[in-house]
Parts: structure tokens; sequence; C-alpha cells
């Protein structure tokens, strides 16, 4: 009777852990996607401000 109990809880436990695993992986996910996303916003930004600076030295140099 006893052992049996010990199975129970030991299953119980095992399934709370598992669940918490899957928990942490979903919450790394979700945190590694926003970084992600941050980042590509950033190099978005970046290429634009660099495609803006060789436009207006190419309007440079064609002006003279």
């Amino acid at each position: 009777m006893l052992d049996k109990k010990r199975i129970e809880e030991a299953e119980v436990g095992e399934f709370k852990r598992r669940n918490e695993i899957k928990e942490q992986r979903s919450n790394y996910h979700s945190i590694r996607k926003e970084e992600k996303a941050k980042k590509r916003s950033l190099n978005i930004e970046i290429a634009s401000e660099l495609i803006d600076l060789i436009m207006d030295l190419q309007d440079e140099v064609f002006e003279k």
C-alpha cells in the first residue's frame, strides 16, 4: 500500500516537472522570438540609414 502511494506521488511529481519544463521552453522561445524581432528591427533601421547615406553621396557626386 505504501509503495503504491509512493509510486503515485512520484508519477504526479514527474508530471509536474514535465509541465514545468514545457512551460519554461515555451517562455524561452517567446523571449528568443522577441529578441530576434528587436534585433531585426535594429538591423532594418541601420540598413535604411546606410541606404540614405549612399543615396545622399550619390546625389553629391552627380551634382559636381
